[in-house]
């Protein structure tokens, strides 16, 4: 979660989401597993990243719950931002019907994990350096055709 409290990933770093699947009817299910996606918020027809569907195969008995396990990754150079973001559960029966649920369907927080290592800070201490030994240049050439 965010600081205000809204849902929200990191972007680039390994997110676990735990799956409950609770079978209250009185045959069992098979659990054949999840996929997950990521889109843009305005436009649901837009899709940014389409995570790899995993594999559960568990059989959830009649009024029994499996939990599962989801790993997934926003890509690293996704911008700060609002984004929509689905999972889906597939599962079948007895019978072989399978079935299809999103069991998550939110917009969700991406935010830029905070390191020491600030690449853009680098390149502005850098430009700085630069236009220092720049203007020393300058005043030593400058100098020396006084002198000489």
């Amino acid at each position: 979660q965010t600081e205000d409290g809204s849902l929200g990933f990191y972007s680039g770093e390994v997110s676990k989401l735990l799956i409950g699947f609770t079978n209250s009817g009185a045959y069992p299910y098979q659990i054949v597993g999840a996929r997950g996606g990521l889109f843009y918020n305005l436009d649901a027809n837009y899709a940014l990243e389409n995570y790899t569907a995993q594999s559960f195969l568990s059989t959830a008995s009649p009024l029994e719950t499996v939990t599962g396990e989801y790993y997934f990754r926003p890509h690293p150079q996704l911008e700060d931002g609002e984004y929509g973001i689905f999972f889906q559960a597939y599962y079948s029966d007895s019978y072989g019907r399978n079935y299809t649920s999103v069991f998550f369907n939110e917009t969700v927080q991406i935010m830029e994990l905070k390191s020491d290592f600030d690449l853009q800070q680098i390149f502005q201490y850098g430009l700085l350096f630069a236009l220092g030994a720049l203007i020393l240049f300058g005043i030593f050439k400058f100098l020396g055709s006084l002198t000489g």
